[in-house]
């Protein structure tokens, strides 16, 4: 446990190739602002969902130091629009993305671990066990976990520090695990089990 939460580190392919520093995928944050403006609302919220995860600590900000680092890998977000009061955007990561043909993507580069999930006959069965039956949902479940620093430059973003200057771009990095890795649904349900045995 760090600072009150449980750190993973990412379950990397033994034999992976290199991870290429891929600031170029620039075409695919400009699409994604494009596609916000469209209602300058959602543009809004899009960045108050990361400087909400910036104040809560998912996410920190790449020290001007670190934007020399050769060994990083930057990857493309887009929102998903909901019809939803409560939520009505999410921003994805799409760990899938390559800058080439050739070059690996971060989840070709990640074991996806095995299925932790509980199959629902066996849920039915517990069901029948007892008398009452208790159901909960962890809010921001992925983001409760936290990404040892030694990973966290392989998941490096990009946004706007100005949502008037298309220019001016801030590079965040995480400090969770986040949601699109191929690897995020085991290593959340892996740390849930650990917990509850222990």
């Amino acid at each position: 446990m760090v600072e009150g939460r449980y750190e993973v580190s990412l379950p990397w392919k033994v034999n992976k190739k290199q991870l290429p520093t891929n600031l170029t995928l620039e075409e695919r944050l400009n699409s994604t602002i494009h596609k916000l403006k469209q209602t300058n609302k959602y543009l809004e919220i899009y960045d108050q969902i990361i400087k909400e995860q910036l104040s809560l600590i998912f996410i920190e900000t790449v020290p001007e130091e670190d934007h020399k680092l050769t060994n990083v890998h930057y990857l493309p977000h887009l929102p998903v629009i909901k019809d939803s009061t409560t939520t009505p955007i999410h921003f994805v990561f799409d760990a899938s993305a390559r800058m080439d043909k050739q070059a690996p993507s971060l989840n070709d580069c990640l074991y996806s671990g095995p299925s932790l999930t509980s199959h629902l006959t066996d849920l039915l069965l517990k069901f029948r066990l007892d008398p009452f039956a208790v159901s909960a949902d962890i809010s921001k479940a992925f983001l409760r976990v936290g990404l040892q620093p030694r990973d966290r430059d392989f998941t490096r973003f990009i946004w706007l520090k100005d949502l008037n200057n298309e220019k001016d771009l801030q590079a965040y990095k995480f400090r969770s695990v986040l949601f699109g890795a191929t690897c995020s649904p085991f290593l959340l349900q892996s740390t849930l089990q650990h917990h509850l045995e222990t």
